[in-house]
């Protein structure tokens, strides 16, 4: 008899493929001592075959049963295409005949196993007679069925595997070290990383070494390398918890949640099909020239699904799944892709209601999807056994330690404990973007431009501006000193008194031809004043119409976001839905009388924020046009919870919507006129004041 334990452990397993195929190993198949060692003897044959220019055994290392392999198209650098084994093995051939190696060697091994299925990220080193020796950096994929491995996807230019620092717990030893989420972990002890099993097990070999034998690991963020040392510990009490990611290689791009895509379209398609238990259109739906999955099962090798089989995984999976959860509650959030040529590696997050009311939503990452383009046509080609996160986008909950709450509230506040600058780091120094008026900087005499050449002494060449911030940080009253060189070039030393300084999120100007340009960049306790003056000053400069960036809006309070849109927004008006966890959608309604009625364009993009509210407050009333890209989504109603620890947590209470069926959270807010990604912040600008003078000549 099945328990409801049972049925619900059976339906989370269900909702964690996507398409109803098994994402976790249920059991492990008789292998050797090293679980690596049937891969890396796979490698060997791949060589061995090249050498003999022996297309038949070469044939017998890659995918059988129709397997798809992806490959970099015969003599280009760029682009991927997709290719059956005979196909693929033709290329081979053609290549051979027109440029022999000498040699074909796996210059790198680094091998992932998981149960059935292997990760590998490989150097390729071909060797010619009269040409200098060309490597190619290879991610592949390996399948083992009935005791053999074989390759089946060999991605040369699409994708690179990263281990991505996903949380750093509060006064860890990683965290003292300097290590910060969202950090990319390029190497441990001298070795290179990619997966995160390998760092695990090198970081575990580093535990029992004296205290001065520190681990080191060299992380890569926002473009700039840093070394950290952190004690020597099992990996369990380092702090960390890290994770394997997929970024797009070389000519490949990612397209993230924020950004429409054509593939994307499909997958709606698709999920459509599935909760309408619609089984045939969900089939037509997949790749024209075949389907497959790879579904592992208890005891046994992994198992092909073909277009047919899989008929009978859905029909039984939509039956489980439909005795507990809600199948019309099925959606997908935070889709990345990444594309390159006619070839794409899909994941997101997918997430369902149960029926039983008391229960949480099930939330899980789907499968790892390709997709192929076949005349035009975006299709589902094969679902990968195992659930992997692409891209650097954080999904944890926000952790903060009682100084940093300390820090996140005094931000909200507007106000700061600092000397008041904004910097940037330079190779000769840190320059300075901004001082804040009323802060100890602007008393110093420090003005933007100028660059900060040492601070207590201490060389700022090549710091980290996370460094530079410790350093110049400190008590309200204190003193520290710089070393500043002027634009002119003279150098001299200044002793900055750190004081509170109020952080303006709100800069106004007029552009000329009567319009006026309002940026607001936070939602801190002195917006709505700052930007309901804004607004007053640019009517006394008789500004005609107004264009409101809300680009890279980081978010605040959500009563000063309310307040915000209401002064663009007439009262009575609803201005957006909210529907917190615990269930139930409700209006939230214009309370106050709006500050202006001039024409109106609003500027977002895919880092809008918490600003998105406001934009589609905007857009649900028809108060303005929105250009730009569409916003992120990631607006939610959050609270900080303290845990019994002292940090505390952001916990998501409430989600937001355009209409009661709309949502906003998960989904963001379409732009009325659409910008290409690549437009410059410029072209942004330009055509926002070309569609005000259209308005104000036709009013």
């Amino acid at each position: 008899m099945c328990t409801q334990l049972d049925r619900e452990r059976k339906v989370a397993l269900l909702v964690a493929l996507t398409w109803l195929t098994t994402t976790a190993f249920a059991g492990a198949t008789t292998e050797p001592t090293d679980p690596a060692d049937g891969v890396r003897a796979l490698l060997d044959r791949v060589e061995q075959a090249w050498d003999r220019r022996d297309a038949e055994a070469l044939c017998a290392c890659y995918g059988d049963e129709g397997f798809l392999t992806i490959v970099a198209p015969p003599g280009r650098e760029e682009g991927a295409v997709l290719a059956t084994g005979d196909a693929a093995l033709t290329m081979i051939a053609g290549a051979w005949k027109k440029d022999p190696p000498t040699s074909h060697r796996f210059t790198q091994r680094d091998i992932d196993v998981r149960s059935d299925v292997a990760w590998l990220r490989l150097a390729v080193t071909d060797r010619f007679e009269a040409q200098p020796d060309r490597t190619t950096r290879v991610t592949a994929l390996a399948v083992r069925r009935a005791d053999r491995w074989r390759i089946c996807f060999a991605m040369p230019l699409l994708i690179r595997p990263v281990v991505l620092v996903a949380e750093v717990r509060p006064d860890s030893p990683a965290q003292r070290a300097g290590v910060k989420p969202g950090d990319i972990v390029v190497a441990c002890n001298g070795q290179e990383v990619a997966f995160a099993k390998g760092l695990e097990q090198l970081a575990q070999a580093h535990a029992g070494d004296p205290p001065d034998n520190k681990l080191v690991l060299v992380v890569r963020r926002a473009g700039d390398q840093s070394r950290c040392e952190i004690p020597p510990g099992p990996p369990g009490e380092l702090g960390l918890r890290y994770e394997d990611r997929l970024l797009p290689a070389k000519s490949a791009i990612l397209v993230d949640a924020s950004q429409p895509h054509p593939i994307k379209d499909v997958m709606y398609e698709e999920l459509a099909a599935l909760k309408a238990s619609n089984v045939e259109r969900f089939l037509a739906l997949v790749c024209p020239a075949g389907f497959f999955g790879l579904k592992p099962e208890e005891s046994k090798p992994t198992r092909v699904l073909s277009k047919d089989s899989l008929r009978d995984v859905v029909v039984e999976g939509l039956a489980q799944l439909q005795e507990t959860a809600d199948l019309s509650t099925a959606r997908y959030e935070d889709i990345q892709i990444i594309v390159d040529g006619d070839v794409a590696l899909a994941a997101c997050h997918f997430t369902l209601e149960p029926l039983d009311k008391t229960k949480k939503k099930i939330s899980t990452p789907s499968n790892l999807e390709v997709y192929v383009r076949q005349s035009g046509k975006w299709s589902l080609a094969a679902s990968l056994p195992e659930p992997i996160e692409i891209g650097t986008q954080l999904r944890a909950v926000a952790v903060w330690s009682p100084e940093q709450r300390a820090e996140v509230e005094e931000r909200l506040r507007g106000e700061l404990v600092g000397v008041g600058i904004q910097i940037e780091a330079k190779p000769d120094g840190l320059l300075i973007n901004k001082v804040f008026p009323g802060s100890g900087a602007a008393r110093a005499g420090l003005k933007a431009t100028d660059i900060i050449t040492a601070i207590e002494g201490k060389s700022a060449a090549g710091m980290p501006v996370d460094e530079a911030i410790g350093l110049l940080r400190g008590p309200d009253g204190s003193t520290v000193n710089v070393t500043v060189r002027s634009a002119a070039g003279s150098e001299r030393s200044v002793a900055v008194t750190r004081g509170t300084f109020v952080v303006s999120g709100v800069e106004s100007r007029m552009l000329g031809d009567k319009i006026g340009f309002l940026q607001v960049v936070s939602f801190n306790e002195h917006t709505v004043d700052e930007t309901r003056r804004a607004i007053e000053k640019l009517a006394k400069k008789q500004a005609r119409g107004l264009v409101l960036d809300l680009r890279g809006n980081s978010g605040g309070l959500y009563s000063e976001i309310v307040k915000s849109a209401e002064l663009f927004i007439p009262s009575g008006q609803t201005l957006w839905f909210q529907r917190p966890k615990d269930g139930g959608v409700t209006p939230v309604t214009s309370q106050a009388k709006s500050a202006t009625d001039l024409p109106l364009v609003v500027l977002i993009d895919a880092r809008t924020g918490g600003a998105e509210l406001v934009a589609a407050a905007v857009q649900r009333c028809k108060r303005g046009t929105l250009v730009g890209q569409r916003t992120s989504g990631q607006t939610a109603g959050k609270h900080m919870v303290k845990r019994p620890d002292g940090s505390s947590e952001l916990v998501v209470k409430t989600d937001y919507l355009m209409t009661q069926e709309k949502p906003i959270t998960g989904q963001g807010v379409e732009p009325d006129v659409a910008m290409p990604a690549d437009a410059t912040p410029d072209q942004v600008q330009q055509k926002a004041i070309a569609l005000l003078k259209a308005k104000l000549k036709h009013p």
